[in-house]
C-alpha cells in the first residue's frame, strides 16, 4: 500500500463559502483513476452574532423568534421561539438560501417543553426533516441538500393543555451550504522541453460563458 500526500494552500483572501474544484487522479500500475469533486472553504454560517435577521430571513409576525443571550450554543447570540407560556400556538423562522452545489445544512437546537406533544420541527422544502420535545441540551442536526435554492423552516408548536419546562426551543451556529460562486482551474503548473507541447487539465463551475487564454 503507497500513500503521497500533497500540501494544499489556500490564499488568504479567498472568499469563506468559495468552491475550490479539485482533481482526483490515482495511478497503479495498469490502473487509474479519476475523480473530481468540490471542496468549500472555510464555513458558511449564520451564528445571528449581528443581532438581526439578515436576507434571506421570515419571521413569524404573531409569535416571532427573538434574540437572546442566555446559554447560547456559541457566541454571545441565539434565537429563542416565541409563545412561551401560551397554549395552542406555532413560532415560525424561515430561510431561504440558494446551495451552490450539493452541501449540507446543520444547525444547533435546544428544547425544554411538554415531552411528545410541545415541538420543535425543521421542514426543507416543507418536507419534515426532524422533530424535537421534552428537555434537550445542545444537540447538532444536519441534513444534505441538493444544489440550488431552498426553504428552511423552523417551527415550534405547542397543543391547547399543559406547559412544561421554559416552553420553548433555541437554534444557534447554522452552518449552510456553500452559495454559488464561479470558480476555475488551469491545472496543475507543468514543465516541458522547448518545442513540446504542455497538456493542461482545465476545470471550472458556475459559468455563463468561459473562454481560455494563455500568454504562451
Amino acid at each position: 500500500l503507497f500513500r503521497s500526500r500533497d500540501d494544499i494552500t489556500i490564499d488568504e483572501s479567498t472568499p469563506i463559502g468559495y468552491p475550490c474544484p479539485l482533481v482526483l487522479n490515482v495511478v497503479s500500475g495498469q490502473y487509474n483513476a479519476q475523480n473530481d469533486y468540490v471542496a468549500k472553504v472555510g464555513l458558511v454560517v449564520e451564528d445571528f452574532e449581528s443581532g438581526e435577521f439578515g436576507e434571506g430571513w421570515t419571521n413569524d409576525a404573531t409569535r416571532p423568534w427573538t434574540f437572546v443571550t442566555e446559554d447560547p450554543y456559541e457566541g454571545t447570540y441565539c434565537v429563542k421561539s416565541g409563545g412561551a407560556g401560551i397554549s395552542n400556538v406555532t413560532s415560525t423562522l424561515t430561510l431561504r438560501h440558494e446551495a451552490g452545489s450539493n452541501d449540507t445544512i446543520s444547525f444547533y437546537y435546544k428544547v425544554s417543553s411538554e415531552g411528545n406533544y410541545d415541538k420543535l420541527h425543521f421542514y426543507i422544502d416543507n418536507v419534515e426533516k426532524g422533530t424535537w420535545s421534552g428537555t434537550i441540551g445542545w444537540t447538532k442536526a444536519a441534513y444534505t441538500v441538493t444544489a440550488g435554492t431552498h426553504s428552511y423552516k423552523w417551527t415550534d408548536t405547542k397543543d391547547g393543555s399543559v406547559n412544561s419546562g421554559s416552553d420553548c426551543a433555541w437554534i444557534d451556529f447554522i452552518g449552510l451550504p456553500a452559495a454559488r460562486v464561479m470558480a476555475g482551474t488551469a491545472g496543475y503548473d507543468v514543465t516541458v522541453c522547448e518545442g513540446n507541447d504542455a497538456q493542461i487539465v482545465g476545470y471550472a463551475i458556475h459559468y455563463n460563458s468561459l473562454e481560455w487564454t494563455t500568454s504562451g
